[in-house]
C-alpha cells in the first residue's frame, strides 16, 4: 500500500511513503483516512489503525482484530472508531483508550459499516450490527433517550441508510425506502417511516430531501411533513443507472453532481433546471470539496482535481 501526497498549487508530488506493509496484511485496505493537528490517520478494514507525519513516521498502530468499514471521526480532538459491536473513543496523541462501550446482539453485520452523527458533544449513531445508542464525548458516558432505545428493523437493512440532523430532528432512512424523524429534543417520533417510492439515490439538504426514483423523476420534500414541493422528469436527460452523487446549495439553486458526469443547476424553490453540464467523466462515485477545490472520484480508482 502506497502513500502518495501532492501540492495542489504546484500540482507535483511532495512525498511518496510504502510505510504500511509492517503492520497490515495483504488482504486489507483502507477504509478511512483524516488529518488532525498535522498527523496522518488510516483505518483498515482489519481495523487497524495508524497514525503518521508528513515524513512519514509511524507514532502508533493499534490493532483491534475486527472489522472498520466506518469512517473515523474526529471530536474534540479525540478519534472516535466504530468497529462491528463497539464504539470508542482513542487519544490522537497516544492512540490511548479514552472510553469504549460494545453492544452485542444477534444481527447479521451491515457490510458498509455503521453510520453516525454529532450533534454538540452528543454522538448519536448506529453499529454495523444495527446497535444504535447514544453517548455524551465529553464525560464518556451512555445517554438513555428514546433515540437510544430505539430498534432497528434488522430485515430493512440491505441497502443504502443513513443518519441525518436537521434543527431538533434526527432523520433515519433504511434500505432507501423509509424515512423516520426523531424529535431528540421532546423525546419523541415526528414521524414514522414514510415510505420514499423507487428511490435509487437521495440527499438530505438543510429542510429538503431530494430523491431520484427508479424511473429517473427528481422530488424535493419537505422534510418537516414529507410534503412534495415539487417533481421534475430527468428520463430524457439521463440514463437509467445514473445516481446522484453530490449536491451542493449555491444562493438559490441545488448544484447537482450524477454518477454519469452531468451536473445540473436547479433553482431551489421551483425545481426550474437553469444550467445543464457534462464534464469528461463518468463511472463517479463520490465527489469531495475542499477549500477551492472540487475531488472527484471514478469507481476505475482515477482522482480527478478541478479548482472552481
Amino acid at each position: 500500500i502506497t502513500f502518495d501526497s501532492y501540492d495542489l498549487d504546484s500540482e507535483k508530488r511532495i512525498n511518496r511513503f510504502n510505510i504500511f506493509d509492517d503492520f497490515v496484511n495483504v488482504f486489507t485496505y483502507p477504509t478511512s483516512f483524516i488529518f488532525l493537528n498535522g498527523f496522518f490517520y488510516v483505518g483498515f478494514s482489519d481495523a487497524t489503525i495508524i497514525k503518521f507525519d508528513v515524513d512519514g513516521y509511524i507514532h502508533w498502530s493499534i490493532s483491534f482484530n475486527d472489522i472498520l468499514k466506518t469512517p473515523l471521526k474526529i471530536q474534540s480532538q479525540n478519534i472516535i472508531v466504530m468497529l462491528s459491536n463497539k464504539i470508542l473513543s482513542i487519544d490522537h496523541i497516544t492512540g490511548n483508550t479514552n472510553w469504549q462501550f460494545e453492544y452485542n446482539n444477534k444481527n447479521s453485520i451491515h457490510s458498509d459499516g455503521g453510520y453516525s452523527i454529532l450533534v454538540n458533544n452528543i454522538f448519536y449513531f448506529i453499529l454495523p450490527n444495527k446497535s444504535i445508542g447514544q453517548i455524551d464525548t465529553l464525560i464518556g458516558k451512555k445517554v438513555d433517550s428514546f433515540f437510544s432505545n430505539m430498534k432497528i428493523d434488522n430485515g430493512l437493512w440491505k441497502l443504502d441508510n443513513s443518519l441525518h440532523f436537521n434543527k431538533n430532528q434526527i432523520f433515519l432512512i433504511e434500505n432507501n425506502k423509509y424515512i423516520t424523524a426523531i424529535d431528540i429534543y421532546n423525546q419523541k417520533l415526528h414521524y414514522n417511516k414514510e415510505i420514499i417510492l423507487y428511490s435509487k439515490s437521495y440527499f438530505l439538504i438543510e429542510n429538503s430531501l431530494l430523491v431520484l426514483t427508479d424511473n429517473n423523476y427528481l422530488q424535493s420534500y419537505n422534510l418537516e411533513n414529507m410534503n412534495l414541493f415539487w417533481e421534475i422528469k430527468l428520463s430524457k436527460k439521463i440514463k437509467k443507472d445514473d445516481k446522484m452523487i453530490n449536491i451542493i446549495k449555491k444562493n438559490d439553486t441545488y448544484i447537482i453532481f450524477m454518477s454519469s458526469g452531468l451536473l445540473f443547476e436547479i433553482d431551489i424553490k421551483s425545481g426550474k433546471i437553469n444550467i445543464t453540464q457534462k464534464i469528461k467523466l463518468s463511472d463517479i462515485n463520490g465527489v469531495y470539496f475542499n477549500q477551492n477545490y472540487i475531488f472527484i472520484n471514478q469507481k476505475n480508482g482515477d482522482l480527478t482535481i478541478y479548482n472552481q
